[in-house]
């Protein structure tokens, strides 16, 4: 009987302390300036912000530069995250991700196992970007 009350005492103790949990809050950087999309020529470089795209374990933001009707470049305005694991595994999300976007010309590639929630905000972020530059492919 008593292994019994301390099982309860056990479980009722973890369950406060896993339902008494708060992720760390990652503050948006308020010195990122959003780039307003200018007219595209030909020639004619444009470097255009993406939205702030959050997760559950951080935020991203892209800027895209754009030459003519190309993407020359993808970069990180910002990027946070509070968990280790996130962080690697983004890391190598956004590396592929960058490298699929440049060959590729679109914004909809496919998104990395194992970095869902990034590479959504990644995308996102991306088009938002595009959208703002009028970019159509």
């Amino acid at each position: 009987m008593t292994r019994l009350f301390v099982a309860l005492a056990a479980t009722a103790c973890a369950l406060v302390l896993l339902l008494s949990y708060r992720t760390p809050r990652i503050r948006h950087d308020p010195q990122v300036v959003h780039a307003a999309a200018a007219p595209s020529s030909t020639n004619q470089v444009e470097v255009v912000a993406g939205a702030v795209e959050g997760w559950s374990y951080g935020h991203l933001q892209l800027r895209v530069t754009l030459t003519g009707r190309r993407i020359t470049d993808v970069s990180m305005a910002q990027f946070a995250t509070t968990n280790p694991m996130s962080r690697r595994r983004s890391s190598a999300a956004l590396k592929r991700l960058r490298s699929e976007v440049l060959s590729q010309q679109r914004a909809d590639v496919d998104m990395v196992s194992g970095a869902t929630y990034t590479s959504t905000a990644y995308l996102h972020s991306l088009q938002a970007a595009l959208d703002a530059a009028r970019w159509h492919r």
